[in-house]
């Protein structure tokens, strides 16, 4: 009997040190706790449907409560895993919101659920009633014509501060848009989406550039395409990221180099489209040079998509809709002017192009002559009564071709513009809008950004054909 005693007692203190254990873990880590039955949801109705998986609005059963989630079905193979295991955009997608989960203006992940296989995961995330696209349609299509200037004061603000909370933690988002921010019916604007979403520049997540050209058809303009993600994680940053209207110059460079030099090493034909662009043909012929190393992009992507959206706020409009990368460009460049070495001093980096071209520095007069030009025309594009000095200031700092002079989420907070009339308006006084995410219905559709897989199906989530008996288990 003292022999079994003596064996039980060191049993039990296992027992109690795996307890402890897992107490820390679930207090430290609550998503990736043990994981409940999806089925202790009861789904109302559908919100929306991704690239990374389905959304839809839901509420507890047991015990029945009023208040409402939104739940997100991810996109998985049938038995849970792809060719690299788990989706690591899924991972991704986890690890980011955990992060962020302290921030006012990210959606907050309430927990992981699981459904009856492998592929069934689901995050539980607090509802929010509108996405921003929506609302600024509805706003245009409405006597109102748009958020007020001091509306639109408050919403940069909470978006820069929740990018700049994003940075902070070492996360890129890498898919900012309008449609990606959502907002409840008290005036807060939060950040959501985080599929696209990494970290950067800390050593546990090294932070090498590895753009993969794109063996798409002309007509992609989507962000990465899932079947590109595993590639990454060999040790490098894709460029197939950032929705088309959203996407930074230096991202369209990077894949014009590179499908140029994909081209020329498979010797299969480009679009046509690509292949009347100079930068490509210049990368896609023969050279006695070998290929230069580019240039890594940078959490600074993500502020160039913040201009976009800014600007979307202003006109009710996206500024640069281009239906394909060389049509993009050449937005970008009609409202901006090109781009020269005098406003973006790497520019030859960025193209490749650095043993071809060495130029001599501009000097401080040229440098100022050439932003008072580009900042002109940034003012021509856009209606005089919503743009104040501050506002174009901090929009042309937002939309700098050279990265490195773009300016930081942190930063802009402390522009000018925040502090010019109009004062910011309370989140209070936003008032409420018919939800479409509640099932309500509002004036028009809103129009997408082109995305390769509704090619055939209609342009957009709004053409998209989705059935309401979606079933759990599907």
């Amino acid at each position: 009997m003292a022999e079994h005693a003596e064996h039980a007692e060191p049993a039990e203190h296992g027992a109690d040190a795996a307890t402890q254990l897992e107490t820390v873990r679930s207090e430290a880590h609550p998503t990736i706790a043990a994981s409940r039955s999806i089925y202790a949801y009861e789904r109302l109705n559908h919100i929306q449907e991704g690239t990374y998986g389905v959304v839809f609005r839901a509420r507890p059963r047991d015990p029945p409560s009023p208040s409402v989630v939104a739940v997100k079905k991810l996109k998985v193979a049938r038995n849970g895993l792809d060719a690299h295991g788990f989706p690591i955009t899924s991972l991704r997608e986890i690890q980011t919101l955990t992060l962020a989960r302290t921030h006012a203006h990210v959606v907050q992940l309430h927990e992981v659920c699981v459904g009856n296989t492998l592929d069934q995961i689901f995050l539980v995330m607090e509802f929010m009633e509108h996405d921003l696209k929506t609302l600024l349609t509805f706003k245009h299509k409405s006597r109102a014509g748009g958020f007020a200037a001091s509306e639109v004061k408050t919403l940069m603000h909470q978006l820069l501060g929740a990018v700049a909370g994003l940075h902070a933690e070492w996360i890129v988002h890498r898919d900012l848009k309008s449609s990606n921010l959502l907002m409840d019916n008290r005036g807060t604007l939060k950040v959501a989406d985080f599929g696209l979403a990494r970290r950067f520049g800390d050593p546990v997540d090294a932070w090498v550039a590895k753009s993969q050209p794109r063996a798409q058809s002309e007509s992609d303009t989507s962000s990465a395409d899932t079947k590109k993600e595993g590639s990454e994680e060999q040790g490098g940053m894709t460029d197939l990221v950032v929705t088309l209207w959203y996407r930074a110059p230096e991202l369209l460079l990077l894949n014009h180099v590179y499908r140029a030099r994909e081209s020329s090493s498979s010797k299969q034909p480009a679009p046509k489209s690509l292949r009347a662009n100079h930068l490509f043909r210049l990368h896609s012929t023969s050279s006695p040079h070998p290929p230069q190393p580019l240039p890594q992009y940078t959490e600074k992507i993500d502020m160039w998509s913040v201009g976009c959206i800014f600007a979307e706020l202003l006109t009710s409009h996206p500024l640069f809709a281009g239906t394909d990368e060389p049509d993009q460009l050449r937005r970008i460049d009609h409202v901006l002017g090109g781009p020269t070495t005098t406003n973006w001093p790497d520019l030859t980096r960025w193209m490749g192009l650095s043993h071809h071209h060495a130029t001599a520095p501009s000097t401080e007069e040229e440098v100022e002559k050439e932003a008072q030009r580009r900042k002109a025309k940034l003012a021509a594009a856009l209606p005089r009564t919503r743009l104040t000095r501050g506002a174009l200031d901090l929009l042309f700092q937002l939309l700098q071709y050279d990265p490195a002079q773009r300016v930081s989420a942190a930063e802009a907070l402390r522009h000018a513009y925040f502090a010019e009339a109009p004062r910011m308006a309370h989140p209070d006084s936003f008032g409420s809008f018919p939800s479409v995410a509640a099932g309500e219905r509002v004036v028009g559709e809103t129009p997408s950004a082109p995305n390769v897989r509704a090619a055939g199906k209609g342009n957009g989530e709004a053409s998209k054909a989705y059935s309401m008996e979606f079933d759990f288990a599907g």
